[in-house]
């Protein structure tokens, strides 16, 4: 599954939650650009997979036809699809990273991000002889993760007892390692976003 078909059924989805939207609205709501809102929508009337009815005050009014339901329910399958092989895939790449780890007679991973990655690393780690030292993002301190209290960047430095840091976020990286390597020049460090 590509971007355009994933942004296309994000974009079937918010018009069919509220058929009223303008492109303004869909453009903030999908964190996509107004033109790019105004082309997929054109596509979309185009396709047959939406009506548009002039509402007063100069407004329309989406309305999901037969055929966009159908597109609807074959873009949901197709995304579940790929999310299930992502999630196969991901796990049994974090596996062999951890068998590598234990071969190395390591003991202790420390997570650098805390969004969906972290959830299937924390899942994996359960399976394996690791354990978890913590989780840290700077946008998510206080929360939880699977039971986990999330961290800041800033206590890194009173952690002391880990083997090894895996990064689970990929806006997370940026000043991750100068602040890391700073503080342990010795400690491995595992990008699971490459």
């Amino acid at each position: 599954m590509d971007k355009h078909e994933i942004t296309t059924l994000r974009l079937i989805e918010s018009l069919e939650r509220d058929p009223r939207q303008t492109q303004r609205d869909l453009s903030k709501d999908l964190n996509i650009s107004l033109g790019l809102v105004n082309s997929f929508t054109k596509r979309l009337i185009q396709k047959g997979f939406f009506k548009l009815i002039t509402i007063p005050k100069n407004r329309v009014k989406y309305m999901l036809t037969p055929e966009g339901m159908y597109e609807k329910t074959r873009l949901t399958y197709q995304y579940l699809r790929y999310s299930l092989e992502f999630y196969k895939e991901t796990r049994s790449k974090i596996r062999s990273i951890y068998e590598q780890i234990v071969k190395q007679g390591k003991k202790r991973v420390f997570l650098i991000g805390a969004g969906g990655l972290a959830e299937i690393a924390t899942i994996t780690l359960q399976e394996s002889e690791l354990e978890m030292a913590g989780i840290i993002d700077n946008e998510r301190e206080g929360d939880k993760l699977l039971g986990i209290t999330i961290k800041g960047l800033s206590s890194l430095a009173n952690i002391s007892s880990y083997d090894t840091i895996i990064i689970t976020k990929r806006d997370s990286k940026t000043d991750v390692y100068d602040r890391i390597r700073a503080q342990d020049p010795e400690i491995d460090i595992i990008d699971l976003c490459k």
